[in-house]
This record gives C-alpha cells, sequence and structure tokens, in this order.
C-alpha cells in the first residue's frame, strides 16, 4: 500500500516541479488505484489548460507584435510609406491635427466617402459629422486632445460626397505627443449597413408585419412608459380598442386576401387620423389599440366617437369591390 502510495506522492512532485506529462502508475488497491487515476485526471486537466494559455499568449503576442511593428512603420516614418501600408485597407486611417484639420487619410477615406482627404471642403473632421453627432464628437475631440496617449472608441456618422450618411466606428488615441505623428490618429470601420439591419430587426420585432402598425409588443411597452409618465406628472392617458365587426364573415366569403386587404386600409387610416404622439397599433387579427397619452376621458372619447364616424363614411376598396 505504502510503495504505490509513494510513487503517487513522488508523481505530484514532479508535476509541481513543471513537468506535466508525468503520471502516477495504476496500481495498488482499488482505494490507492483510484488515487493514482484522480491525479493523472488532474494533470491532464492541467496541462490542457496550460496548453490553451501557451496557444492564446503566443496568438496574442503574434498580434501584438504585428500591431507594434505596423504602428513603428506607419506612425513613424514617412508619410508616403504609411500610406503604401495602409492603401488596400478596408477601414479609414486617419491623422488629426489638434486644432481638428486632417493631417493624412488612408485611401479608404476617399472610397467609403468620396472625398480626398486634401480637398478644400473638408476645413475639420467636424465639418463632415452629422450636426447630431457633433456635440458629442466635439467633447469627445477635446477630452482625447488633453490626454496625451488617451485611447477612446466613439460611433458617429460621416457625410459622403453625394449628401448621404455613412455610419462608423471610430476608435482615437491621442498621439501628439509623439513626433513621428503629432496628432490624434482615427482608425474608422464603416458599419452601416449593420446598423441597418439593426434597425430594420427592431423595427419587425416591434410592428405589424400586415400593417406597419405597433404589435402587441410594442403596444404593451408604450402604454407601460405612459403609464408612468402619468403617475410621474399628473397627466392622464387614455386607451381605446377597436375590433371590426362580422369580420370573420368577410374572410369567409370573401377570403382571406380581402381581409388583409381591409386591416391593412384600416391601419392606414387609424394612423392619418391620430395625433402624431398618438400609438396606434394591431393586438393581432382584427384588434386593433390606441394610446393616448396624456388625454383625459372626456377629450379620448371625443376623439374616439369622430374616428368612428370617419370609418363608416370611408369606402374600403378592396379586390372584390368596396366594403
Amino acid at each position: 500500500v505504502v510503495r504505490p502510495i509513494e510513487r503517487i506522492g513522488q508523481t505530484v512532485r514532479v508535476i509541481a516541479t513543471g513537468d506535466e506529462t508525468a503520471r502516477a502508475p495504476i496500481e495498488g488497491t482499488a482505494e490507492v488505484a483510484r488515487l493514482a487515476n484522480d491525479v493523472n485526471q488532474m494533470a491532464d486537466t492541467l496541462l490542457h489548460r496550460s496548453r490553451r494559455i501557451e496557444a492564446y499568449l503566443s496568438a496574442n503576442l503574434e498580434q501584438r507584435a504585428a500591431e507594434l511593428e505596423l504602428a513603428n512603420v506607419a506612425l513613424g516614418e514617412s508619410e508616403s510609406r504609411f500610406r503604401a501600408l495602409v492603401q488596400n485597407s478596408a477601414d479609414i486611417i486617419a491623422v488629426v491635427e489638434a486644432g481638428g484639420p486632417l493631417h493624412i487619410a488612408s485611401p479608404a477615406f476617399q472610397r467609403l466617402l468620396g472625398f480626398t482627404w486634401q480637398t478644400a471642403d473638408i476645413p475639420t473632421i467636424l465639418s463632415i459629422i452629422h450636426p447630431d453627432d457633433r456635440p458629442l464628437a466635439a467633447q469627445s475631440f477635446r477630452q482625447i486632445a488633453d490626454n496625451a496617449g488617451f485611447h477612446r472608441k466613439i460611433e458617429l456618422r460621416l457625410r459622403h460626397m453625394d449628401g448621404s450618411w455613412r455610419t462608423v466606428e471610430a476608435v482615437a488615441t491621442n498621439l501628439l505627443d509623439d513626433p513621428a505623428v503629432r496628432g490624434i490618429v482615427y482608425n474608422c470601420r464603416d458599419i452601416t449597413e449593420r446598423r441597418h439591419a439593426e434597425l430594420k430587426l427592431t423595427e419587425m420585432a416591434e410592428h405589424d408585419a400586415l400593417t406597419g402598425l405597433a404589435n402587441r409588443r410594442r403596444i404593451h411597452h408604450e402604454l407601460a412608459r405612459c403609464i408612468a409618465d402619468a403617475k410621474a406628472h399628473g397627466a392622464d392617458t387614455s386607451f381605446a380598442f377597436l375590433d371590426i365587426d362580422q369580420f370573420k364573415d368577410v374572410n369567409d366569403s370573401l377570403g382571406h386576401g380581402v381581409g388583409d386587404e381591409l386591416l391593412s386600409d384600416l391601419g392606414t387610416l387609424l394612423r392619418s387620423e391620430m395625433r402624431d404622439g398618438d400609438v396606434v397599433g394591431r393586438l393581432g387579427g382584427d384588434e386593433f389599440a390606441i394610446i393616448m397619452p396624456r388625454t383625459g376621458v372626456a377629450a379620448a372619447r371625443v376623439a374616439a366617437e369622430r374616428l368612428l364616424e370617419v370609418i363608416r363614411r370611408e369606402p374600403f376598396a378592396t379586390s372584390a369591390g368596396i366594403l
């Protein structure tokens, strides 16, 4: 019993010295053999983790070495060599002086925005930033400029030469004190399509596919928000519910396609007749809901009666005729 345990102890001491490949012999009583097996499993786990850490550190060291080499060449040497290294980059790499004018930009600047960075139409980087984004951009620029070595990420919209806007994710680094750069380096990635896709997904998640109105989820969210606002400010909020009498008969006699046309047209009418601040939604089937923020019961009743009168007068033209 003692000898196998001694061998296990010797194996543990070898592993502790750094040799993670050492393994204990599986021998002795069942309990001792189980102990040896547990030690070996522990060693296997340590070896696996060690190799993963080594691989991670190696990859990161190589990446860091590549980044440092690129930075040393691109920022520490001539402007012409910098351009040669980054001319095929999909991201914009730009150097902005302390006062805001562009000092240098990679060819991606023109590919993504249409401008050449030397053009007189761009006196400062702020001149092509969306007006709504300029306050935050100016604040960030001052913060970056005032702190040597400061590093910050910011998302903003830049004007394309054709007047459209491109959304970019910019990473800024203050290298004003670096004699080879003397500027703030911006690395900008175009994320316009990603943002459009995200907005589309958000819209699909909160709007009814048939009518384009707010869906049940959005109605619940807006109603909770209005109730909270009403509690905080003592203002009324009114909620109206609307459905179509005998709508099942329309589907059964004329088909679901005609029923969908009716629902879509009714949704358009409801939206056009309500105020901009009102939320009009479809809960499902032929059920619609209207939230009227800061509206008392009396005013909501007047609005509902007016809306019903408009609906009664409205001829709904469908592929099956006027309904």
